[in-house]
């Protein structure tokens, strides 16, 4: 039996016994005993006797002060000492600071599950609970501080025992995966979550939008590597953490810290800091409130008043936000308007006014102002063209409203899109293209998963699979706008970026979700969504995604008609579109190669930077061939024009260009071309390019070959009346003859 004494001072002694022993599995005592100030020593030689007024098994661990009391007024006030802090349920009562909770889980293996455990008040719960707690006390009451054990409920599953453990504070709680451990051997799978051991420190007030803070994890030994998790205040997803660009980890064993290098909305949440020993998992927790600034979009209807036949017309002014728990203070500069109430639109929240403007002005100018709870402000303009009896206007084209001459007129997308497209109306009161830049919504939460990765928020396999399992989705749906296009190459690259800034792979898993991604983009269909520059920075991200990847197979998908990979051998040499290629490669080295069937015709067609007009002829193939020195393409179906040269390129991803370094062409005739890999090497696993033909539109100049057709064409004539001459004159001797 053990015996702890935590003691008070001054009149009243407060002690709490834990006593554990073979007859009992474990008993807390609860006593209050009024003393004398010098009666301290003379009680503490007492309760060293105690082993002699029992059964003589029993010792006492520790003798500590809770509580200083003095007399004051003939009242007793007291304060809890160090270490100690006031009961929430008991003000007269202190308990220690670093209590620690404990909640788990076992499976019990040979326990048939019963319906009638749901029910605390039934028999079957009560009879299991009792044997629960006395089995489980038993095992978890050898450690030092051990409180109290309470069975919460079971559920299904075999039988599945939640319960709850308080020890009164965090010292030798280390050793409970030794207990827990033991368990497992004799019951069922055994996991514990604990709350106290480890300590967690941020700040414990509001924190200003985009400033860097700091949370840090301190244990009092070292129990090795922590994990970081958020759950967000938005969705009440729990996140992994890893490093990015606006979260930093500064370990210092046994501590560990972040660093949030801009808070913004992703960052307002519950912070988790963990650490798993075997089935133990010792965790504190944060809440981390940012007072957030909102993105503001702000527009008018009508956007260009008409006053060639009013003097005054009435204009709403919408300034939207997306929908968010920060109580904002919205002002409006202008004190000339009527306040419309908030209203909530596809997860936007709306801020109206109405303003009736003067037909005096060429243009006016509003604005909203909104102020978080730190009294920091984001503002937002709007310029109100207005038309007057004299201006020049474009007439009104389909959707777009008459639109004051020099100005843009801005139409918020609709639909399951967001964005706006833009028209100018030229000087001269004609309309110019339309700019599209509205995106598909699911393509744009798509790129925020990406772009919170990169930020440091997730971990890189778990989003990288949702990603690219969602843009293959979304990418098959009517993506057909430039702005579409733009959006999805920006997700390969934020996914490139991670995967090389983390040394992170795809997966054999992802990879196909990818590739098929990657095809939809460049459909026949999309290719007036596409420009030059864009799928350069396609080519790029892409190639760096599969530079990560180890691709174990072929890919060939009828989901993918744009995109096929294919893995080389000495005794393995297949196809690509059309493409057979032969590497100068060693015995048991290996390659692979992934086609891109429409991208020639979306690429620059330019080499070198030199101006010859050039169309592509072949599919683009990029090649990774870690041991090989060069590659022979034979391209077949390639069409050449007769006296039109082909060039065989490799594509030059810093300068957005082609290039015929390093490759040659088999000359007039040949279907082959030969490239060096030795132009492209970024790391030890890498080797190789982008390789294809391109075909000059116009046929080859040859020097002085007009004047050589006239030269052999009067030979030709002079030859032809010789021979007529000789001929004839033949003929006559024949005859006379």
């Amino acid at each position: 039996m053990e015996l702890l004494l935590l003691m008070s001072l001054n009149s009243l002694l407060l002690f709490n016994a834990y006593i554990t022993s073979a007859e009992l599995n474990y008993l807390v005592l609860h006593a209050e005993i009024s003393i004398e100030d010098n009666a301290e020593g003379h009680l503490t030689e007492l309760l060293q006797t105690f082993p002699n007024v029992t059964h003589g098994s029993e010792s006492i661990r520790e003798i500590k002060t809770t509580r200083d009391c003095q007399e004051v007024d003939k009242t007793n006030k007291c304060e809890c000492t160090k270490d100690f802090k006031e009961d929430e349920d008991n003000d007269n009562l202190c308990i220690p600071e670093k209590r620690v909770s404990v909640k788990g889980e076992i499976v019990l293996k040979d326990e048939p599950y019963d319906n009638k455990l749901t029910d605390r008040a039934s028999e079957e719960f009560k009879k299991l609970s009792k044997k629960l707690t006395q089995e489980l006390s038993k095992c978890y009451s050898r450690l030092k501080w051990f409180r109290s054990l309470n069975i919460l409920h079971f559920s299904k599953g075999s039988v599945i025992v939640v319960f709850e453990m308080t020890f009164d504070t965090n010292e030798g709680l280390e050793k409970i995966d030794e207990i827990t451990a033991s368990l497992q051997n004799t019951s069922g799978e055994t996991t514990l979550v604990t709350q106290g051991f480890v300590t967690i420190t941020a700040p414990d007030y509001t924190v200003k939008f985009n400033t860097s803070q700091n949370l840090s994890c301190q244990t009092s030994q070292p129990i090795g590597q922590f994990t970081w998790f958020l759950v967000s205040s938005k969705d009440e997803n729990k996140i992994e953490i890893h490093g990015g660009t606006e979260v930093k980890f500064i370990d210092k064993p046994p501590n560990t810290q972040i660093r949030l290098e801009y808070t913004s909305y992703i960052w307002r949440g519950k912070y988790i800091c963990e650490f798993q020993q075997k089935s133990v998992k010792h965790q504190a927790h944060a809440f981390l409130d940012v007072a957030l600034l909102p993105v503001i979009d702000i527009y008018t209807k009508p956007q260009f008043p008409n006053c060639k036949e009013a003097d005054e017309v009435n204009v709403k002014v919408t300034c939207a936000i997306t929908n968010t728990t920060e109580p904002y203070t919205v002002t409006w500069e202008d004190p000339d308007f009527i306040p419309e109430d908030i209203k909530y639109e596809r997860g936007d929240r709306l801020y109206r006014i109405r303003k009736t403007i003067k037909c005096k002005e060429e243009n006016y100018e509003v604005s909203c102002n909104f102020t978080n709870r730190l009294n920091q402000s984001q503002l937002q303009k709007v310029t109100i063209p207005v038309i007057k009896t004299n201006s020049p206007v474009c007439n009104k084209d389909g959707d777009w409203p008459q639109a004051k001459a020099g100005h843009t007129a801005t139409l918020q997308c609709e639909g399951d899109q967001r964005g706006e497209r833009t028209r100018k109306c030229s000087k001269d009161k004609t309309w110019a293209t339309e700019i599209n830049k509205c995106v598909n919504i699911d393509l744009q939460d798509i790129a925020g998963k990406a772009e919170n990765l990169e930020r440091g928020l997730g971990k890189f396999t778990e989003v990288a699979s949702k990603v690219f399992e969602d843009m293959k989705a979304s990418t098959q749906r009517s993506i057909n706008s430039a702005a579409n296009i733009d959006t999805s190459v920006s997700i390969f690259g934020t996914m490139s970026r991670v995967s090389v800034a983390k040394n992170e792979s795809l997966g054999e898993t992802v990879l196909p979700d990818f590739l098929i991604s990657a095809s939809n983009i460049i459909n026949d269909s999309l290719k007036d969504s596409w420009n030059p520059d864009l799928a350069a920075d396609y080519l790029s991200n892409v190639n760096n995604l599969l530079d990560q990847s180890y691709p174990s197979e072929d890919f060939e998908d009828k989901k993918a008609p744009n995109i096929k990979l294919k893995l080389y051998d000495r005794s393995n040499r297949g196809k690509v579109y059309n493409v057979s290629m032969d590497f100068d490669m060693d015995a048991g080295s290996s390659a692979n190669v992934t086609g891109f069937r429409t991208l020639g015709e979306y690429l620059p067609l330019q080499i070198d930077n030199t101006t010859t007009e050039l169309e592509p002829r072949a599919t683009v193939l990029r090649v990774n061939a870690p041991s090989a020195k060069k590659v022979t393409f034979k391209f077949n179906n390639v069409n050449r024009t007769k006296n039109h040269e082909l060039h065989c390129v490799v594509w030059l991803p810093d300068k957005k260009t082609w290039s015929s370094k390093d490759c040659k062409w088999g000359g007039a005739g040949s279907d082959e071309c030969e490239c060096k890999l030795n132009s492209g090497v970024r790391s030890d696993r890498y080797k190789g390019g982008s390789f294809t033909v391109l075909m000059s539109k116009h046929p080859v100049n040859i020097p002085y070959v007009d004047d050589l057709t006239t030269i052999g064409l009067g030979v030709s004539i002079v030859s032809l009346i010789l021979c007529l001459l000789i001929e004839f004159a033949v003929w006559n001797s024949v005859v006379k003859g």
